[in-house]
């Protein structure tokens, strides 16, 4: 379990949040997630604001959703989509049969997180 296996992981995640903060605060400001017209548009998404807020956004879900609906989630993910193109929904929807397998009674719709 990465969580485990990394100690101090979260202090070096939180780094990265105040560096996005930092970043976010210029004109040059962007959501976590946007379409890319093409490949050089894609190079230009990835800078701290992404990992930055992308990683405060994942841990944010990793308390509501649990770790090890989290880690289902990914699982089942990287599994359906190894070597594919996707999309947040696919994300999203890997994640919610994540919760539903590790937390069946649970009712949590993760596309309104």
């Amino acid at each position: 379990n990465l969580f485990n296996k990394t100690p101090g992981l979260w202090v070096a995640l939180n780094s990265r949040k105040n560096m996005a903060m930092n970043a976010d605060s210029l004109s040059t400001t962007h959501p976590i997630m946007k379409d890319a017209v093409n490949t050089d548009s894609a190079d230009d998404m990835v800078n701290s604001i992404t990992y930055g807020k992308g990683s405060s956004f994942i841990k944010q879900l990793l308390h509501i959703i649990s770790k090890e609906s989290l880690s289902r989630g990914c699982q089942i993910y990287f599994e359906e989509h190894a070597w594919k193109n996707t999309t947040l929904d696919d994300f999203i929807g890997a994640l919610e049969q994540g919760c539903k397998e590790t937390h069946p009674e649970s009712d949590l719709d993760v596309k309104q997180f």
